[in-house]
């Protein structure tokens, strides 16, 4: 794999993992823009406003939690800084918006759980999108397989180990969030139609698959020999939106939706 595009200046690089993202952000916008539960309770202008603020607090979320889940890679401030070396956690970052996005919506006096609900809906493809970024980067990257589509990486600005052919748990990891997007798109966003119920449906797909993936990754650092950092995060957002999924069923006494096939 080729983890840079082209060389811009001194350290800085044009690389795949950072238009992977971008292109995961730019799909998010496009199908976010035009779905009922935008146009319904968000404006275009604060849309796109809550898409700016998220990213740059997911990027700094994504990094604080890859920092922590490979201290070794730390030998001074600049290892903390250097983003432009590779080395964020999409978790990390998820983790960060989810937190970060209801303070924002309360402060510009949007509905929080229609807008939730929409990024329910997304965010599975962006995630899904970026990790072939991480294919191509080499990081988060599996344990090594004789399977016949494992993946060998040669390149040694890749972050994977080289020469051992290894499983391509990125391709593993894109496949499957991509293929959650279109459940809850097509399947579970026209029948579930109480606020907060896409929204905790998201985190327990999105947990689910973290935390599953976790057995087929060999590139982070443990808590034990039983549980990963990721995977113990993984596990608290399975239970998370468990709680919002039963809250939002059984006990919320929010308007319903009235769904909109487009």
């Amino acid at each position: 794999m080729i983890p840079n595009i082209c060389h811009i200046y001194g350290p800085f690089y044009l690389n795949n993992y950072g238009l992977c993202i971008f292109v995961g952000i730019l799909a998010f916008t496009f199908f976010g823009m035009r779905n009922w539960l935008r146009r319904r309770f968000i404006s275009a202008d604060s849309f796109i406003g809550v898409i700016t603020w998220g990213t740059l607090v997911g990027i700094a979320g994504g990094r604080i939690l890859y920092l922590l889940t490979h201290t070794s890679d730390i030998q001074g401030l600049w290892d903390i800084i250097a983003l432009w070396d590779g080395g964020l956690s999409l978790l990390g970052a998820v983790v960060a918006i989810a937190i970060f996005v209801p303070l924002y919506l309360k402060a510009i006096n949007v509905p929080v759980w229609p807008v939730l609900d929409l990024a329910g809906v997304y965010t599975p493809l962006l995630i899904g999108i970026s990790r072939f970024g991480c294919f191509f980067a080499g990081c988060c990257y599996g344990k090594p397989s004789s399977l016949p589509w494992a993946i060998t990486y040669l390149n040694p600005d890749c972050l994977a180990p080289l020469g051992i052919p290894l499983h391509p748990a990125q391709i593993y990891s894109a496949l499957t969030l991509i293929s959650l997007f279109f459940i809850i798109r097509f399947v579970f966003q026209p029948i579930l139609r109480k606020p907060g119920q896409l929204f905790g449906l998201c985190l327990v797909f999105i947990g689910a698959e973290r935390s599953l993936m976790e057995f087929v990754r060999d590139d982070l650092e443990r808590l034990n020999s039983f549980i990963t950092v990721p995977q113990a995060i993984g596990l608290s957002i399975v239970g998370t939106g468990v709680i919002i999924l039963i809250y939002s069923t059984f006990f919320s006494k929010a308007k319903h939706y009235s769904y909109e096939p487009i």
